[in-house]
C-alpha cells in the first residue's frame, strides 16, 4: 500500500459524499482510505456504509469512536494506516482526480522525503470561483511557517515512519491549531519538499466560518501554542525564541481581527497592539490593514 488517506469526520453527513467521490475518482489506485468517524450523532455511519457497498470499494475502511476532537480521531488512524505514505483530508474537501498521481511521481522523483507538500486552492461552496494559495519562495519554505499556516491537511504527505515518531495534540480545546502546531515541530526537524501541482480544493462554507470561534478559545489556542514552542528545544534551535513569538503574534492579530469583525472592538484593539508587542512584523500585514480598515 503506498498512501493512506485518513478522513475524520464527525456530523458531516451532507458533505463526506462528495469528498469520498473525489477519492474514488483518482487516477492512481494504490491507497486505502480510513475514515474515522469521531463519535457522529447524525447518519454519517448509514451513508459512509452505503457508499463502500454501492462502489465495492473495499480498500475504504470506515471506523467509529468516542468522539474527542481531530486530532485524536487523525491519531487513530495514523495507528491503523498500512501506507508508505499518510495523508489527511478533511470530510469537506475535495480532491482532484491526479492528486495521488502527482504525489507519487514528485515522491518517487526526490528519492522518498519525510516531507512533502502539494499545493491547493479554495473554492465556494458550488466549487466555482477558484482562489490560489500565495506561497513562499522555496529556499525560505520551512520558515515562512513562523508566518502563518499555508499548508492544508490533504497537501502534506508523512513518510511512515514520521507518523510513528509525531502526533496531533489531542487537547480538545487547542482544536483548530493542532495541525500547525505539527507542521512548525516537523519543519524544525525535516525538510518539507513542495509539489506546486495545485491537486484539491478547500471549500469555503458556513460551517467552516471562523467567526463562529469563541475569543476564549481563540486565545487559549495562542498561548498554548507558544507554549509548545517555547518548550521545544529543537524549534528553538532551529528558528529562535523570536519565531515562537512571531508565532504568538499571529495567533493574536488573527483574534484581534475577528473579534473587531464581531463589533469587539474594545478587546480586538487590546489584543492587536499586543500581538504587534510581540511580533511587530505583523503591523504590515494584510491582516493590520484590514483592522484598520475596521476602525476607520
Amino acid at each position: 500500500m503506498y498512501f493512506s488517506i485518513i478522513i475524520p469526520t464527525y456530523n458531516r453527513a451532507g458533505l463526506i459524499i462528495k469528498t469520498l467521490l473525489s477519492v474514488l475518482a483518482q487516477t492512481y489506485k494504490d491507497y486505502e482510505v480510513l475514515i474515522i468517524d469521531d463519535g457522529s450523532t447524525d447518519d454519517t455511519e448509514q451513508r459512509v456504509k452505503a457508499f463502500i457497498t454501492e462502489h465495492d470499494c473495499s480498500h475504504f475502511k470506515y471506523f467509529k469512536k468516542e468522539n474527542a476532537e481531530r486530532g485524536a480521531a487523525r491519531n487513530y488512524g495514523m495507528q491503523l494506516a498500512r501506507g508508505r505514505y499518510i495523508s489527511f483530508l478533511d470530510s469537506d474537501d475535495l480532491l482532484y482526480p491526479e492528486h495521488l498521481q502527482y504525489a507519487y511521481t514528485f515522491i518517487t522523483l526526490h528519492n522518498n522525503p519525510e516531507l512533502v507538500h502539494q499545493a491547493y486552492e479554495f473554492k465556494n461552496e458550488q466549487f466555482l470561483n477558484p482562489r490560489a494559495v500565495k506561497y513562499p519562495a522555496i529556499p525560505h519554505f520551512n520558515r515562512a511557517l513562523i508566518t502563518a499556516n499555508y499548508l492544508s491537511c490533504f497537501g502534506m504527505f508523512l513518510r511512515h515512519d514520521i507518523t510513528l515518531l509525531f502526533k496531533f495534540n489531542t487537547d480538545r480545546a487547542f482544536s483548530g491549531s493542532e495541525d500547525w502546531l505539527l507542521w512548525l515541530q516537523l519543519a524544525a526537524r525535516y525538510k518539507i519538499y513542495f509539489n506546486c501541482n495545485v491537486s484539491g480544493c478547500l471549500v469555503e462554507h458556513n460551517a467552516r466560518s471562523v467567526l463562529q470561534f469563541d475569543e476564549g478559545q481563540l486565545l487559549y489556542r495562542a498561548k498554548t501554542l507558544y507554549s509548545l514552542l517555547k518548550s521545544d528545544d529543537v524549534f528553538l534551535k532551529a528558528f529562535g525564541v523570536r519565531a515562537a513569538k512571531r508565532v504568538y503574534g499571529h495567533m493574536l492579530t488573527y483574534t484581534a481581527l475577528h473579534l473587531i469583525l464581531n463589533k469587539k472592538r474594545k478587546s480586538g484593539s487590546y489584543l492587536f497592539f499586543k500581538g504587534l508587542y510581540y511580533a511587530p512584523i505583523e503591523l504590515f500585514s494584510r491582516r493590520s490593514l484590514a483592522i484598520l480598515k475596521h476602525w476607520l
